[in-house]
């Protein structure tokens, strides 16, 4: 059987200007979080220019949040350049999720001729099959109406299972007749010896021991008897986003089997990126590779690339929280009221959230070396070039690390050692809790947070996977 190439694109989340009633892009407020709502129609467009001139691929799939809360005019526009994409020679594969339609939780907004918030109106989720259906549905040779899931022949050799988990939001996984109507389309491509590519968009495998944590909600409903599952019908990989990190996991099953969760980032967030995959069969290895929207015309970054744009305005904020809570705690007390903390509760606490951040402000790596100075095996020649190097950037870092994956801190240099004697004194403090950190999943602190600093796995960004 020939290899398959393809493109995997996830969480587009575009947002019409239309609903920004002013009109005028340059209204739109700064923006510091994870999405950079306001040129998410830059970034797509780009994007896709740059596929449409790329002939080594025609066929691109994307897993889900198509729109950033199924805003009509998002869909109106989103649906409009996947036509010009295909109308370019793509076959383009999508699926909806809980980022596109009305599901009664999450509202939508645009803002007035005052910038103040307005309700627009969104697509009901009846309407996304016929809605998207020239993007795989109306081509499909089964189609699981209930779910809005589909299996669709990609070429010859290879089918596309596409899963929609969001059978009714917040539970995002399969309905039990959704289960079993999977489990048939598996066995009817094993008998017509067909190679599945699957896709859904909440994650199967949790990218990081913290997401697990902290994002137990934001996976897949069952996660961890599904990807058993999976691997035992024989799926060697799932194509995930939702979680808007770029991570590849794998679990291998007691019967020798082994699913990999390609998990894409979120192509208008931090990193903004796609994957490039191909299966080739006759070596059984899966080649996959990253490429990363760096350059987008349209877009002022001040001189940096997307990536490390968007990682500023994402996580720039909290180094500017850290600050502001010693010299501008007005502006703190902002910031906590979008990370969920009251204005009552932060004034409440000042005097403990002034004292962290003094402490975090001024804490640099020669001050932690005196408290781990021999247990770290950090030489006194060895910390000299960073004493003074202050620490939040590098727990920044460490953050940025959970999203873009393939944390690079050699394991050699001082920054680690302290990091990780530090990880291990706490280890050993909360040894007498371990039993209840193992009940939430969590052998220790160092297990968790060491990988943010350096990946010793499979690589998230590009890898060879052997199935």
């Amino acid at each position: 059987m020939k290899p398959l190439k393809f493109t995997v694109i996830t969480d587009t989340h575009y947002y019409s200007k239309r609903n920004w009633i002013a009109g005028n892009s340059d209204d739109f407020p700064p923006e510091s979080g994870q999405l950079l709502v306001k040129y998410s129609e830059e970034i797509i467009r780009d994007t896709f220019n740059k596929l449409s001139r790329n002939d080594e691929i025609d066929i691109i799939l994307i897993s889900g949040d198509l729109t950033n809360n199924g805003e009509i005019p998002s869909h109106e526009e989103m649906r409009d350049v996947l036509k010009e994409l295909k109308n370019r020679g793509k076959m383009i594969y999508v699926i909806t999720a809980t980022h596109d339609y009305d599901d009664g939780f999450m509202p939508a907004y645009g803002r007035d001729q005052n910038n103040k918030p307005v309700p627009v109106p969104r697509l009901v989720r009846d309407k996304l099959m016929d809605y998207y259906g020239e993007f795989g549905y109306n081509d499909a040779i089964s189609v699981h109406e209930e779910s809005l899931s589909y299996v669709a022949q990609l070429s010859e050799g290879y089918r596309l299972l596409a899963l929609n988990d969001d059978y009714g939001n917040p539970h995002c996984g399969y309905s039990e007749d959704c289960f079993e109507w999977i489990k048939a389309q598996v066995e009817r491509a094993e008998r017509e010896g067909q190679f599945l590519v699957a896709m859904t968009h909440h994650p199967v495998i949790a990218p990081s021991v913290l997401y697990r944590l902290i994002g137990a909600n934001d996976m897949l409903d069952k996660h961890e008897l599904r990807a058993k599952q999976f691997a035992d019908m024989g799926l060697p990989l799932i194509l995930t986003g939702h979680s808007h990190v770029h991570n590849i996991s794998s679990v291998t099953t007691a019967s020798g089997n082994t699913l990999y969760d390609i998990s894409t980032g979120a192509l208008t967030g931090f990193p903004p990126v796609y994957r490039e995959i191909e299966i080739i069969p006759d070596e059984r290895k899966i080649d996959v590779k990253s490429f990363f929207a760096d350059h987008v015309a349209g877009i002022d970054t001040d001189g940096l690339t997307l990536t490390e744009y968007t990682k500023k305005l994402f996580l720039g904020s909290i180094a500017d929280a850290i600050e502001n809570a010693e010299n501008n705690y007005e502006a703190f007390m902002d910031f906590a009221v979008g990370m969920s903390l009251s204005k009552e509760v932060t004034a409440k606490y000042k005097f403990i959230f002034q004292i962290i951040s003094k402490c975090l402000n001024r804490l640099t790596f020669g001050k932690v070396y005196k408290f781990v100075r021999f247990s770290s095996k950090v030489s006194s020649d060895e910390i000299k070039p960073v004493y003074n190097k202050k620490v939040v950037p590098f727990i920044i870092d460490a953050v940025a690390n959970l999203y873009k994956g393939d944390g690079n801190i050699e394991k050699s240099s001082p920054e680690y050692k302290i990091a990780e004697s530090v990880l291990k004194k706490f280890d050993r403090l909360l040894k007498p809790f371990s039993k209840k950190l193992k009940a939430i999943g969590l052998e220790n602190i160092s297990s968790a947070v060491l990988p943010l600093l350096h990946n010793d796995g499979i690589g998230d960004a590009d890898a060879v996977l052997r199935y």
